[in-house]
């Protein structure tokens, strides 16, 4: 059987349970069929390596064990085979210290959510748009955004993007129910409650020099991945 494969199903299994030593190293054994030697001591260095973000995200531990050079030798060494895949639904959401005292609601599964927001499954993977086919609707009526061109200095096109009724109701009530609940970092500003152009200008009076940035396409240059990481 390949590396990949193992390291597979070794991310599978570690991402299925809690990330306590020894339990990572039952459900390896379970995973390959044999508590092989050599597994607690990758377990070992896989906590040791990757943090807590990176603990849930399956590329990062995937690549890290098939990248890790004792797993490597282990598999060039010996008949390491998959005995098991491990199927078994994830734990409620394990979030990092630093949010374990947010006060926002536990959704661990697409169908709680789904509930949470008061929307049909089916129609929630619609209103997420899984497959990007906003841009590919042909009737208006059909997507979720009206579009409108605003003009910017220098002959520049901004193109404003505004929520139609329901999914608007849906952002609100993240916004509200979640967002509004998680502490921004301190040098956020913007649309901040008790902030305000006055607040923002305040320790700049009196400065010798004031420098203004404007970042280019900071928008767009938000990918999917970073949203899905929050």
């Amino acid at each position: 059987m390949s590396d990949i494969t193992v390291a597979q199903a070794l991310t599978t299994a570690f991402l299925t349970g809690e990330p306590d030593l020894d339990q990572i190293v039952d459900r390896w054994s379970v995973t390959l069929g044999r508590r092989w030697r050599w597994l607690r001591p990758l377990a070992v260095r896989l906590l040791a390596n990757l943090d807590e973000a990176d603990q849930r995200r399956e590329a990062a531990v995937a690549w890290f064990l098939f990248l890790d050079r004792g797993f490597q030798r282990a598999c060039d060494n010996h008949d390491v085979d998959v005995a098991q895949w491990i199927h078994i639904t994830r734990p409620p959401m394990r979030p990092i210290a630093a949010a374990r005292d947010w006060q926002v609601p536990s959704i661990c599964t697409p169908g709680e959510l789904a509930d949470w927001l008061d929307v049909e499954p089916n129609r929630l993977e619609w209103y997420a748009d899984l497959r990007s086919l906003e841009s590919y609707w042909p009737q208006n009526k059909l997507r979720h955004y009206h579009y409108r061109l605003l003009e910017k200095r220098f002959g520049q096109v901004r193109v404003i993007e505004s929520p139609k009724p329901r999914l608007k109701q849906i952002q609100r009530q993240i916004l509200t129910g979640i967002l509004d609940h998680i502490p921004p970092h301190p040098a956020a500003h913007g649309f901040r409650r008790g902030c305000s152009i006055n607040s923002f200008a305040r320790p700049h009076v009196g400065k010798r020099i004031v420098v203004r940035i404007d970042l280019q396409d900071f928008f767009p240059s938000i990918s999917q991945f970073r949203i899905r990481a929050l």
